[in-house]
Protein backbone atom coordinates (compact mmCIF):
# COMPACT_ATOMS: atom_id res chain seq x y z
CA UNK A 1 0.00 0.00 0.00
CA UNK A 2 1.13 3.60 -1.29
CA UNK A 3 1.45 7.07 1.33
CA UNK A 4 -1.73 8.45 1.15
CA UNK A 5 -1.65 11.92 -0.99
CA UNK A 6 -2.38 14.96 0.34
CA UNK A 7 -5.83 14.61 -0.74
CA UNK A 8 -6.86 11.52 1.02
CA UNK A 9 -4.91 12.81 4.53
CA UNK A 10 -6.82 15.81 4.28
CA UNK A 11 -9.91 13.59 3.70
CA UNK A 12 -9.18 11.72 7.19
CA UNK A 13 -8.62 14.72 8.82
CA UNK A 14 -11.55 15.90 8.14
CA UNK A 15 -13.49 12.64 8.85
CA UNK A 16 -11.87 12.58 12.23
CA UNK A 17 -12.89 16.31 13.11
CA UNK A 18 -16.82 15.31 11.82
CA UNK A 19 -16.44 12.77 14.13
CA UNK A 20 -14.57 14.98 17.13
CA UNK A 21 -17.95 17.48 16.24
CA UNK A 22 -20.57 14.48 17.36
CA UNK A 23 -18.43 13.55 19.92
CA UNK A 24 -17.54 17.08 21.62
CA UNK A 25 -20.58 19.67 20.33
CA UNK A 26 -19.15 22.68 22.80
CA UNK A 27 -15.73 22.14 20.66
CA UNK A 28 -16.43 25.03 18.48
CA UNK A 29 -12.91 26.52 17.20
CA UNK A 30 -11.68 24.40 14.55
CA UNK A 31 -9.00 26.81 12.92
CA UNK A 32 -5.32 25.68 12.27
CA UNK A 33 -4.22 27.19 15.91
CA UNK A 34 -6.56 25.53 17.59
CA UNK A 35 -4.57 22.51 19.63
CA UNK A 36 -7.81 20.36 19.22
CA UNK A 37 -6.66 20.61 15.45
CA UNK A 38 -3.43 19.93 15.79
CA UNK A 39 -3.98 17.06 17.37
CA UNK A 40 -6.59 15.45 15.00
CA UNK A 41 -3.78 15.97 12.24
CA UNK A 42 -1.07 14.28 14.44
CA UNK A 43 -3.77 11.49 14.57
CA UNK A 44 -4.43 11.30 10.51
CA UNK A 45 -0.74 11.33 10.55
CA UNK A 46 0.12 8.53 12.55
CA UNK A 47 -3.31 6.64 11.27
CA UNK A 48 -1.56 7.07 7.91
CA UNK A 49 1.72 5.39 8.66
CA UNK A 50 -0.10 2.72 10.44
CA UNK A 51 -1.84 1.86 6.85
CA UNK A 52 1.15 2.11 4.88
CA UNK A 53 3.00 -0.25 7.11
CA UNK A 54 0.15 -2.78 7.89
CA UNK A 55 1.34 -4.69 4.52
CA UNK A 56 5.11 -4.17 5.78
CA UNK A 57 5.01 -7.69 7.62
CA UNK A 58 5.55 -10.67 6.62
CA UNK A 59 2.81 -13.00 6.72
CA UNK A 60 4.14 -15.26 9.67
CA UNK A 61 4.99 -11.83 12.11
CA UNK A 62 1.26 -10.88 10.65
CA UNK A 63 -0.28 -14.28 11.96
CA UNK A 64 1.45 -13.57 15.42
CA UNK A 65 0.21 -10.39 15.72
CA UNK A 66 -3.40 -11.67 14.48
CA UNK A 67 -3.10 -14.12 17.56
CA UNK A 68 -1.93 -11.78 19.96
CA UNK A 69 -5.17 -9.52 18.66
CA UNK A 70 -7.29 -12.39 19.17
CA UNK A 71 -5.70 -13.07 22.63
CA UNK A 72 -6.63 -9.64 23.78
CA UNK A 73 -10.16 -9.61 22.39
CA UNK A 74 -10.70 -12.39 24.28
CA UNK A 75 -9.22 -11.45 27.72
CA UNK A 76 -11.68 -7.95 27.13
CA UNK A 77 -14.47 -9.74 26.72
CA UNK A 78 -14.26 -12.41 29.45
CA UNK A 79 -16.63 -12.90 31.94
CA UNK A 80 -15.77 -12.52 35.66
CA UNK A 81 -15.69 -16.15 36.15
CA UNK A 82 -13.23 -16.88 33.29
CA UNK A 83 -10.95 -14.11 34.74
CA UNK A 84 -10.89 -15.35 38.13
CA UNK A 85 -9.67 -19.03 37.45
CA UNK A 86 -6.45 -17.70 36.95
CA UNK A 87 -3.97 -16.70 39.80
CA UNK A 88 -2.93 -13.11 40.17
CA UNK A 89 1.12 -12.10 41.52
CA UNK A 90 1.97 -8.23 43.28
CA UNK A 91 2.64 -6.02 40.63
CA UNK A 92 5.87 -4.19 42.43
CA UNK A 93 6.69 -0.48 41.10
CA UNK A 94 9.11 2.01 42.61
CA UNK A 95 7.91 4.01 45.98
CA UNK A 96 4.89 1.40 46.35
CA UNK A 97 3.85 0.79 50.13
CA UNK A 98 4.02 -2.99 51.02
CA UNK A 99 1.14 -4.35 53.25
CA UNK A 100 1.12 -7.52 55.19
CA UNK A 101 -1.45 -8.83 52.87
CA UNK A 102 0.86 -7.82 49.86
CA UNK A 103 3.62 -10.21 51.35
CA UNK A 104 1.01 -12.66 52.06
CA UNK A 105 -0.16 -13.18 48.42
CA UNK A 106 3.42 -13.15 47.52
CA UNK A 107 3.72 -16.29 49.46
CA UNK A 108 -0.24 -17.34 48.30
CA UNK A 109 0.75 -16.82 44.73
CA UNK A 110 3.96 -19.47 44.67
CA UNK A 111 1.81 -21.84 46.86
CA UNK A 112 -1.03 -21.92 44.66
CA UNK A 113 0.95 -22.70 41.82
CA UNK A 114 3.12 -25.25 43.28
CA UNK A 115 -0.11 -27.09 44.20
CA UNK A 116 -1.39 -26.88 40.84
CA UNK A 117 1.51 -27.82 39.64
CA UNK A 118 1.52 -31.39 42.05
CA UNK A 119 -1.80 -31.98 41.71
CA UNK A 120 -1.39 -32.45 37.85
CA UNK A 121 1.29 -33.61 36.99
CA UNK A 122 1.47 -35.86 39.82
CA UNK A 123 -1.95 -36.34 41.87
CA UNK A 124 -2.36 -37.33 45.18
CA UNK A 125 -0.35 -40.60 47.13
CA UNK A 126 2.38 -41.79 48.57
CA UNK A 127 5.81 -40.44 47.14
CA UNK A 128 8.14 -42.77 49.07
CA UNK A 129 8.07 -44.59 52.83
CA UNK A 130 5.64 -43.77 54.77
CA UNK A 131 4.83 -47.89 55.17
CA UNK A 132 2.33 -48.52 57.98
CA UNK A 133 2.81 -51.03 60.89
CA UNK A 134 0.91 -51.92 64.16
CA UNK A 135 3.26 -52.18 67.62
CA UNK A 136 1.80 -52.84 71.10
CA UNK A 137 0.92 -50.23 73.23
CA UNK A 138 4.04 -48.42 74.88
CA UNK A 139 3.56 -48.94 78.77
CA UNK A 140 0.28 -49.22 78.49
CA UNK A 141 -2.24 -52.34 76.73
CA UNK A 142 -3.50 -51.80 73.75
CA UNK A 143 -1.65 -51.41 70.46
CA UNK A 144 -0.50 -48.52 68.59
CA UNK A 145 0.10 -47.78 65.12
CA UNK A 146 3.38 -46.51 63.65
CA UNK A 147 4.07 -44.51 60.39
CA UNK A 148 7.48 -44.73 58.70
CA UNK A 149 8.99 -41.47 57.78
CA UNK A 150 8.18 -40.65 54.00
CA UNK A 151 6.16 -37.95 51.91
CA UNK A 152 3.24 -37.84 49.99
CA UNK A 153 1.16 -35.63 48.53
CA UNK A 154 -2.32 -34.55 49.72
CA UNK A 155 -5.25 -34.11 47.09
CA UNK A 156 -4.76 -30.61 46.95
CA UNK A 157 -0.86 -30.47 46.12
CA UNK A 158 0.16 -29.97 49.49
CA UNK A 159 3.37 -31.67 50.47
CA UNK A 160 3.56 -33.67 53.36
CA UNK A 161 6.62 -34.96 54.94
CA UNK A 162 6.85 -37.19 57.89
CA UNK A 163 10.57 -36.59 58.81
CA UNK A 164 10.13 -38.92 62.18
CA UNK A 165 8.94 -42.71 63.00
CA UNK A 166 5.66 -41.19 64.64
CA UNK A 167 2.27 -43.24 66.06
CA UNK A 168 -0.71 -43.25 68.00
CA UNK A 169 -2.69 -45.62 69.98
CA UNK A 170 -5.70 -47.52 68.59
CA UNK A 171 -9.02 -47.99 69.95
CA UNK A 172 -9.08 -51.34 71.95
CA UNK A 173 -11.36 -52.77 69.81
CA UNK A 174 -13.12 -51.62 66.00
CA UNK A 175 -13.77 -53.43 62.82
CA UNK A 176 -11.62 -51.66 59.79
CA UNK A 177 -9.58 -48.32 59.82
CA UNK A 178 -7.75 -46.27 57.33
CA UNK A 179 -4.18 -44.52 58.00
CA UNK A 180 -4.57 -41.27 56.95
CA UNK A 181 -2.29 -38.28 56.78
CA UNK A 182 -3.80 -35.20 56.87
CA UNK A 183 -1.82 -31.64 55.91
CA UNK A 184 -1.23 -29.30 58.69
CA UNK A 185 0.36 -25.82 59.98
CA UNK A 186 0.53 -24.57 63.18
CA UNK A 187 1.89 -21.16 64.10
CA UNK A 188 5.88 -20.91 66.06
CA UNK A 189 8.45 -18.89 67.24
CA UNK A 190 6.79 -16.73 69.15
CA UNK A 191 8.70 -13.06 69.20
CA UNK A 192 7.39 -10.05 71.04
CA UNK A 193 5.07 -7.58 68.65
CA UNK A 194 3.38 -4.18 69.39
CA UNK A 195 0.27 -3.82 69.14
CA UNK A 196 -2.07 -0.53 68.97
CA UNK A 197 -1.61 2.41 71.48
CA UNK A 198 -5.32 1.12 72.86
CA UNK A 199 -3.72 -2.04 74.60
CA UNK A 200 -3.18 -1.91 77.77
CA UNK A 201 0.39 -4.06 77.53
CA UNK A 202 3.52 -2.66 75.38
CA UNK A 203 3.86 -5.14 73.79
CA UNK A 204 2.74 -9.01 73.12
CA UNK A 205 3.69 -12.41 71.63
CA UNK A 206 3.05 -13.15 67.88
CA UNK A 207 4.49 -15.98 66.09
CA UNK A 208 6.72 -15.41 63.42
CA UNK A 209 6.52 -19.04 61.50
CA UNK A 210 4.57 -21.11 60.22
CA UNK A 211 5.84 -24.53 60.37
CA UNK A 212 4.25 -27.12 57.98
CA UNK A 213 3.50 -30.53 59.37
CA UNK A 214 0.72 -33.75 59.46
CA UNK A 215 -1.60 -35.38 61.61
CA UNK A 216 -2.47 -39.18 61.34
CA UNK A 217 -5.82 -39.47 61.00
CA UNK A 218 -7.34 -42.94 61.89
CA UNK A 219 -11.36 -43.29 60.20
CA UNK A 220 -13.41 -45.88 58.81
CA UNK A 221 -13.95 -43.79 55.74
CA UNK A 222 -11.47 -41.68 53.97
CA UNK A 223 -11.51 -37.80 54.08
CA UNK A 224 -11.60 -36.20 50.83
CA UNK A 225 -8.29 -33.44 52.10
CA UNK A 226 -6.10 -36.40 53.35
CA UNK A 227 -3.96 -38.82 51.97
CA UNK A 228 -4.20 -43.34 53.08
CA UNK A 229 -1.68 -44.68 53.51
CA UNK A 230 -2.50 -47.93 55.02
CA UNK A 231 -5.55 -49.84 56.25
CA UNK A 232 -5.90 -51.75 59.45
CA UNK A 233 -8.37 -54.78 60.33
CA UNK A 234 -9.33 -56.03 64.01
CA UNK A 235 -9.53 -59.41 64.82
CA UNK A 236 -9.35 -61.92 67.35
CA UNK A 237 -8.83 -59.38 69.73
CA UNK A 238 -6.22 -57.13 67.95
CA UNK A 239 -5.63 -54.99 65.18
CA UNK A 240 -3.97 -56.15 61.74
CA UNK A 241 -2.07 -54.59 58.77
CA UNK A 242 -4.47 -55.21 55.66
CA UNK A 243 -1.59 -56.71 52.91
CA UNK A 244 -4.36 -56.66 50.17
CA UNK A 245 -5.28 -52.70 50.50
CA UNK A 246 -2.79 -50.58 48.02
CA UNK A 247 -2.63 -46.83 48.52
CA UNK A 248 -2.37 -44.66 46.29
CA UNK A 249 0.69 -43.90 44.69
CA UNK A 250 2.00 -40.36 43.40
CA UNK A 251 3.02 -40.07 39.45
CA UNK A 252 6.58 -39.97 38.88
Amino acid sequence: MRPLSDLQFQRLAAALLTKARATAPEWTEHADPDPGVALLELLAFLTQNLLYRQNQIPPRGAAVAARLAAAARALAAASPSQAACGVSRVNYFAGQLLSTKDLVDEQDYFRTRLRRRNRLLHGAGIVSGLSVSVAPGDGSPGQSVEVKPGSALDPQGEEIEVCNETGMPLPVKGRRLLVQLLFAERPTAPVPAPVSVSAAPDSEQRFSRVEETFAVVLAPVSQADAVSIGRLTFGRGRWRVDRGFKPPRARR
